[in-house]
Order: C-alpha cells, then structure tokens, then sequence
C-alpha cells in the first residue's frame, strides 16, 4: 500500500507586509507543509472580493476537480449552477509555487480584486488559508465576534430557569 494521504491543516493568523513586486511571505508553519506536500505548488482563488484562498495544489486538484471535470457547457448531465461554478472557480484561480525565500506573488489582479495593499492578514482557514487586506481583515473579524457574543447572549437568553 501507498503513503496514506495527509491533509495539511492551517491554524493561527499572522500579519506581514507585500513587496513591491507583490510578493508576500507565508509563515514558516505554512511554509513548511507546502514544501513537504507539494513542494510549494499552491493554487490561489479569490473569494469574491473578501480575500484570497490558498490551496494546496493537491488538495485543490483532488476537491475541486472532481466538481470542476472538463465537460461542455452543452452537456445535458450537468445544471448551469454547475457551469456557473466552474467558469467562477476557474477563472478566479491561479497556479502558484513559493519562492526559495518562502514567498508567494499573488498576481495584480488578484490584489486588485480583493483590495489589498500593503498589509496583509495571513489566516489559517482549516485545509488552506487566506490573504486579506488587513484592515478588511480586522473589520472581517469584528463583525465575526459581535456574531458570536450575540449568539452566546440569545443561548443565555433561552435557558430555562431553574426552579
């Protein structure tokens, strides 16, 4: 039998800064798990305007391709939803390696379409990890927060009371 395959998981935030030429660099836990699996293959796709995903490459080839095989657009055994998702998934997403110093280059584009500049939040996101421009970050995260104490104030407010 064959090694068994091992997702990565990718904890902790971090906070760094993009390069001129719009390199950015990925924390050395996160470094160190590409390198081991996929020797820094990644697979960059935005979500939305929110942040960039970061896969890694198997991971991406092995979840995402099975919902995304090549079919034509005409083929009757699949719905427009499905279409629909493969045009987004495809086209927002770009093949990527780190560099020998641990970087990555998220294209113009990308940058562009999720607004970051400089500073940057690096997120674990379970089996891949996000960029995020940091103060959408921060924002992103304040908002999460006040969900949660919101949902742990009504789980209070719903208790019965005792006796």
């Amino acid at each position: 039998m064959g090694e068994r395959y091992k997702k990565t998981y990718f904890t902790d935030n971090y906070f760094h800064t993009i390069d001129d030429r719009g390199r950015v660099s990925i924390p050395a836990e996160f470094r160190e798990s590409l390198e081991k699996r996929t020797k820094g293959k990644v697979v960059l796709m935005m979500d939305g305007d929110k942040c960039i995903v970061v896969f890694p490459y198997d991971d991406w080839e092995k979840e995402t391709g099975e919902r995304i095989k090549p079919h034509l657009p005409s083929d009757p055994r699949i719905d427009q939803s499905e279409i629909d998702f493969r045009r987004w998934a495809m086209s927002s997403s770009k093949i990527a390696e780190l560099d020998s110093h641990g970087r990555l280059l998220i294209p113009p584009s990308h940058r562009q379409r999720v607004g970051i500049n400089k500073e940057v939040a690096i997120i674990g996101a379970g089996f891949a990890f996000e960029i995020w421009d940091k103060e959408k970050w921060e924002k992103e995260i304040n908002e999460i927060e006040k969900r949660r104490n919101s949902l742990k104030k009504g789980e209070k407010d719903e208790k019965p009371e005792n006796g």
